[in-house]
């Protein structure tokens, strides 16, 4: 199967304090994935990204290929 999103070094931030620090991500497509962790992990965040509803500071993410800044 495809990759759906593929994340690399991945780094978000919310007024200077880091939110997520991603090293390598890959969700395939047409399985279901789940994203578990405690409050304040940036899980949310995660998932801003991954609907291009936040834009992250660093790394890189392609969608299905495709690089998306």
């Amino acid at each position: 199967m495809n990759a759906a999103y593929d994340l690399q070094a991945v780094r978000c931030s919310y007024a200077g304090n880091p939110v997520l620090n991603l090293s390598s991500v890959t969700v395939k497509a047409g399985c279901i994935t789940t994203i578990i962790g405690p409050n304040g992990a940036g899980k949310s965040t995660l998932l801003n990204v991954l609907a291009f509803l936040k834009t992250y500071d660093s790394g890189e993410l392609k969608f299905f290929g495709q690089t998306v800044s």
